[in-house]
């Protein structure tokens, strides 16, 4: 009886540390990939403010921050359209 006890409060803080855990890497995943997308979109606002043409953009994107081509061809284009707002 006492041994079940035991097993069943080892059993309690294990499984609390590990959903502890799991939350905790998740909100660290989500932060990292909110800085990811936030330093993409400075990098890009820059590239067009500084008039790079559109391919030389994409190209660096893809280079520095390992974007597909469709993800910098979007950030490009938001950051145009950024730009144009301001």
């Amino acid at each position: 009886m006492k041994d079940d006890m035991k097993e069943k409060v080892a059993n309690f803080i294990l499984d609390f540390q590990a959903r502890n855990r799991q939350a905790r890497d998740a909100r660290e995943a989500e932060i990292i990939q909110t800085e990811q997308i936030r330093s993409v979109m400075i990098g890009a606002s820059a590239l067009v403010e500084a008039n790079i043409p559109r391919e030389q953009s994409v190209f660096l994107l893809q280079k520095y921050w390992d974007l597909r081509p469709s993800e910098a061809k979007k950030a490009i284009w938001q950051a145009e359209n950024r730009a144009k707002k301001g």
